[in-house]
């Protein structure tokens, strides 16, 4: 027999263990809504769902990046019309995916998603960022997160965004977003 996690039997089938405590239920708790995946605007970013017309603007803004910055991504750095068309159309077919394209002065720039989205707990994941080189450390790489964030948390209600990146990434773009540490990252939205 293997140990369970906390909060679930040793068989792992997610029962909660009845010893261990797990707190109150949050009062009024409602499931949140899955995100309409709907045009969000920026001072200079602008966050689009993703699709087939920005293939193009893509190659471009992915094509002067190096492999360094696809070590984290579950795919090679695409090369040509085709292989970012492929990338784009799995990205857009994922049923458990809202995937957007950040534009900058109109044109598609990178790409940021909305993953392991949870909304009976109101917790999601933004991950599969993929900036091209005109977005990296910009004000508008940082405000397109931002701006994907307040939405998942003050428009649509959820208590609980995950940011997956390195630990400098997190580091570097909490600094520029004025949060020092992580706890004042999740307080500083209910300010």
């Amino acid at each position: 027999m293997t140990a369970g996690l906390a909060g679930t039997d040793a068989s792992g089938d997610g029962a909660r263990h009845p010893t261990l405590p797990v707190g109150d239920p949050v009062p009024g708790w409602e499931a949140r809504p899955w995100p309409p995946g709907s045009t969000l605007r920026g001072r200079v970013a602008v966050l689009e769902p993703l699709h087939a017309g920005h293939v193009d603007d893509l190659i471009a803004a992915w094509a002067g990046t190096d492999e360094a910055h696809w070590t984290y991504l579950p795919m090679h750095r695409p090369e040509g019309h085709g292989e970012v068309a492929a990338v784009v159309a799995t990205m857009v077919d994922d049923p458990a995916t809202v995937a957007y394209a950040v534009l900058v002065d109109g044109r598609a720039c990178g790409v940021v998603s909305l993953m392991r989205i949870a909304p009976a707990n109101g917790v999601v994941e933004i991950g599969a960022v993929v900036l091209g080189t005109p977005l990296v450390r910009t004000v508008a790489s940082t405000e397109a997160q931002r701006v994907l964030m307040g939405h998942v948390l003050d428009d649509l209600g959820y208590r609980r965004v995950e940011w997956g990146a390195t630990r400098s990434t997190r580091r570097r773009g909490r600094r520029r977003c004025g949060w020092a540490t992580r706890s004042k990252a999740s307080s500083a939205r209910r300010s």
